[in-house]
């Protein structure tokens, strides 16, 4: 296989050596992650013991409502890593190649484009232009492990929250730290009306 000049050869023999799907979901109900690592060739890409570390995190959170999630596709990608814009968030799009899956994005910074000189860990990103097209962005910078539960919480459907213990509070209290934060009851009833209506033909039960 030949990588993109661009691409660097950390990141390249990192997804290369990454089974082609991650065997990790060991709920009744298993739902598809299409990995896409944007690299500007410069091997600042995360390891793949972070992307594992963000998925069984995810997968311990949503096992209260029996679904967790899989990887099944890895992809590196030549682009802009630092994501600045609005516009740089909507270009990932053209990557997103697989609509049966939920596309989650790793680039090395992203901005906050709300608050000047502010980075953000991740985001739940709608494509302006037709936003029935979404995806995940993470920024490696996150060192949580967390990140990635949040933002599936809001790919369906959930808003912030004001409940300490809820994941979806993005404050700074360490009452409990944010890596310790879990779905409220209200919050897990929700996800599976939000699941049911975004993926029915993917929440199915594996077989084993």
């Amino acid at each position: 296989m030949r990588w993109p000049a661009r691409i660097s050869l950390a990141v390249a023999l990192l997804l290369a050596a990454s089974p082609a799907r991650s065997r990790a979901c060991e709920t009744p109900r298993c739902l598809d992650i299409e990995l896409v690592v944007v690299d500007a060739g410069d091997g600042s890409a995360r390891d793949r013991a972070w992307l594992d570390a963000q998925l069984r995190h995810a997968n311990a959170l949503f096992s209260v409502i029996d679904v967790g999630f899989r990887v099944a596709a890895r992809r590196v990608v030549a682009g802009r890593d630092h994501l600045r814009t609005r516009a740089d968030r909507d270009e990932l799009g053209r990557f997103a190649s697989n609509d049966r899956a939920i596309t989650v994005f790793l680039v090395r910074k992203l901005d906050d484009v709300d608050t000047a000189g502010q980075s953000l860990r991740g985001v739940h990103w709608r494509l302006r232009r037709d936003r029935r097209k979404t995806w995940i962005i993470l920024s490696a910078l996150d060192d949580t492990g967390a990140v990635l539960a949040h933002e599936l919480g809001h790919y369906f459907g959930l808003p912030h929250s004001r409940a300490r213990q809820s994941v979806m509070n993005k404050g700074r209290h360490n009452d409990p730290p944010f890596v310790e934060r879990v779905f409220t009851q209200a919050e897990a009833e929700a996800l599976r009306a939000g699941i049911r209506a975004r993926f029915p033909e993917l929440a199915k039960p594996t077989s084993r």
